[in-house]
């Protein structure tokens, strides 16, 4: 019976049943039209196919379907998935396809599309412009480089590659410099070549105006250089030369020769430079002379001109963009009206939400700046609060400033995360921070405290900013902020001591600073320190003579550091890396081997996860010794070092150097890693049991 049922259904049974369904079910319908499409439009003729092209651009331009911009999926997203899966796909516009992708969220289709079709046509200039606004609108920053590199890399003289591995790199101010240089060679070339063209232009006129009878005289001139040149240019044919001057001329060419889009390039991403070198001068002035209203809002407040900033932001109220209603906010918040700003916080929200709904769902970048600025916008709401609360001039004030206080101090940035994301939060901070104390207190004891928690706050954050910059390598921002803590009138000796140490923490980071570093550490007053304080400076003290040469003094500030802490574990991390300099330098290595693998252990030991990287660096100078040979008693000399340290060490820290622990049971000195296997299998048995089915194996 089931069987005659069976036989009975029809195509047009499964259909109705489809089509019932996917009106039911929206996944259902996008997967039956992804599924449905590539073999109808690929059977279709090309003649029907030019046809249906040039139908679906129009209903693609179309603005009624702008309704499905909001909704996950589209119809945009299922037509442009479906295109993409034909063997013969429609030709679209590349500036539809960009817009598309922006507007109906549907980047991961787009970006393949435009990655083949540059593949196929690597000199298509609209395919790299497009592309890169795509990235950057996702900052996958490792792709846009990598984009950059590939279109300007083999341009002029490789100053784009250049600049771009520097900005990769991280290193702001080389890039900076190599997009200046380039920009001015280029400047200057294309000067000196208008230069030759008008002068030839000159020459050529002024022969063509001469009459016939008189043309000898004034032609002299021109066949005697023109002999010259020839002349020039047989004497180098023969003699061969270094061909500087035929590269010169290649170069000057090249240089002269670039694309509007290099030269915008450069000008775009020696901004970005500037912008996170703090250069915000600079910053404003290029933002005014190209009439860059978000540079320029975006360079105001941080530079405080607040009464420039509210001109610009009247003159700015169409099409604002998340980061300027954010600015439009400070701008009212500053001058004092928290009222007027309930509406752009709505709106503010709305528009953030939206641009949170149209990024794709895989990746974490394309999120990063959607989340900074909800954090700004958070942080302008507590500081509404904080400024109607401070205004009232009771001591509910205290109290509640306090607890944004110790919120704020949590909630910062990540130490990797981008330095002007963190300058955006400290610029404002410090902002609401000057409005606390310039708010009228009736109360003395009120003011008091306020002014006491604002300065202690203020120093806090600054210093924690500068130890940022110095994590970016950027010694310049860092110590142009920690100059700020100076001028305060009260500051704790916590936040005194982590400023000094951060401040010697970028001398190390410039080698001509080092002398200043140790003067510095030698001029401290230790009395007022405590024993934990005394060792982070003695350490730093050994570093620096290490740097400059003074290696015998440098054994002893280690020494003295790691006496006063003994926990100390960057002290022990210092030391090991001079003992391990020292011997990689010429040393005995029976005197600074065991003391190099007893520091490392026990900066692994107390050093946390970070230090545990130099435990590899133990193994290898422990299978270094035992290779030199045991005629000396060396190996037992350092396999002695090693197994009295390793007793301390919990053997978790061993997991990841599993492989090579095996690896030294086979060798000469596996009696002294054998202690360090049997704690290993004691409590982790599973991880050591694969590494030794491999190796028996």
């Amino acid at each position: 019976r089931f069987a005659r049922a069976a036989g009975r259904v029809r195509a047009g049974d499964l259909l109705r049943a489809a089509g019932e369904l996917a009106h039911h079910n929206l996944l259902f319908a996008y997967e039956m039209w992804l599924a449905s499409f590539p073999p109808v439009w690929d059977s279709t003729s090309p003649e029907q196919q030019r046809y249906l092209q040039n139908v679906i651009i129009k209903v693609l331009s179309k603005k009624h379907i702008m309704s499905q911009c909001h909704l996950q999926p589209n119809v945009v997203q299922a037509l442009l998935e479906a295109f993409s899966r034909c063997r013969e796909r429609p030709k679209m516009p590349v500036e539809l396809l960009a817009h598309l992708a922006r507007t109906y969220n549907a980047w991961h289709i787009v970006i393949p599309i435009l990655e083949q079709a540059l593949v196929a046509r690597p000199d298509h200039s609209a395919l790299f412009d497009f592309l890169a606004r795509l990235y950057e609108g996702l900052d996958d920053t490792d792709m846009l480089w990598g984009l950059q590199s590939k279109r300007f890399g083999a341009s002029g003289a490789g100053d784009t590659r250049v600049a771009l591995a520097y900005e990769h790199l991280g290193l702001w101010h080389r890039a900076q410099d190599a997009y200046l240089t380039a920009m001015s060679r280029t400047a200057l070339l294309q000067a000196d070549a208008d230069a030759a063209r008008r002068y030839e232009e000159h020459m050529s006129a002024t022969a063509d105006a001469a009459p016939r009878d008189a043309s000898a005289p004034f032609a002299a001139p021109r066949l005697e250089a023109s002999h010259a040149e020839e002349s020039t240019g047989s004497s180098m044919e023969v003699d061969g030369g270094d061909g500087s001057d035929d590269k010169r001329r290649a170069d000057g060419a090249a240089a002269v020769d670039v694309s509007e889009s290099e030269m915008s390039l450069w000008e775009n991403q020696w901004v970005q430079c500037a912008r996170r070198l703090e250069q915000w001068d600079v910053v404003r002035e290029y933002a005014t002379t190209t009439k860059n209203r978000e540079q320029l809002l975006d360079s105001l407040w941080k530079l405080g001109h607040w009464h420039n900033l509210r001109d610009v932001v009247v003159s700015t109220k169409d099409d604002r963009s998340p980061d300027q209603l954010l600015v439009e906010i400070m701008s009212l918040l500053h001058g004092g009206k928290v009222q007027a700003t309930e509406r752009l916080f709505a709106t503010c929200t709305q528009a953030m939400l939206r641009s949170w709904v149209d990024l794709p769902e895989g990746g974490v970048h394309a999120y990063m700046r959607a989340l900074h600025q909800f954090q700004r916008l958070v942080e302008l709401q507590e500081s509404a609060h904080v400024m109607v609360e401070v205004s009232k001039g009771d001591r509910q004030c205290l109290s509640d400033l306090k607890g944004v206080v110790s919120t704020w101090r949590d909630r910062t940035p990540n130490d990797w995360d981008d330095i002007v994301d963190w300058k955006d939060l400290v610029v404002w901070r410090q902002a609401v921070f000057s409005h606390v104390l310039t708010a009228q207190q009736k109360d003395t004891e009120v003011k008091a405290t306020l002014g006491a928690m604002v300065y202690a706050e203020t120093a806090s954050t600054i210093v924690r900013y500068a130890q940022a910059a110095r994590k970016h390598v950027l010694p310049d921002v860092s110590l142009q902020n920690l100059a700020k803590v100076v001028v305060l009138p009260t500051m704790e000796g916590r936040d005194a001591f982590a400023r000094s140490k951060q401040q010697l923490k970028n001398y190390l980071l410039v080698p001509t600073e080092h002398r200043n570093g140790l003067n510095m550490i030698n001029n401290t007053n230790l009395d007022f320190l405590s024993d934990d304080q005394r060792a982070e400076l003695f350490a730093l003290k050994g570093e620096f003579q290490r740097r400059i040469g003074m290696h015998e003094e440098a054994h002893g500030s280690f020494s003295t550091a790691l006496r006063l802490h003994s926990t100390y574990g960057k002290g022990w991390l210092l030391w090991g890396r001079y003992c391990d300099d020292t011997l990689r330098a010429g040393g005995a290595i029976a005197e600074w081997a065991p003391y190099a693998i007893n520091c490392f252990l026990q900066a692994a030991r107390f050093g946390g996860e970070t230090a545990r990287v130099v435990l590899g660096r133990a193994l290898a100078l422990l299978n270094e010794a035992a290779d030199y040979g045991a005629a000396f008693g060396l190996a037992e000399r350092v396999g002695a070092a090693f197994v009295r340290a390793t007793g301390a060490l919990p053997p978790s820290v061993w997991i990841f150097w599993l492989p090579q622990l095996v690896e030294a049971a086979r060798r000469p000195e596996a009696r002294y890693v054998e202690s360090v296997l049997c704690g290993v299998a004691d409590m982790y048995p599973q991880a050591l049991f694969f590494h030794l089915r491999a190796a028996l194996a």
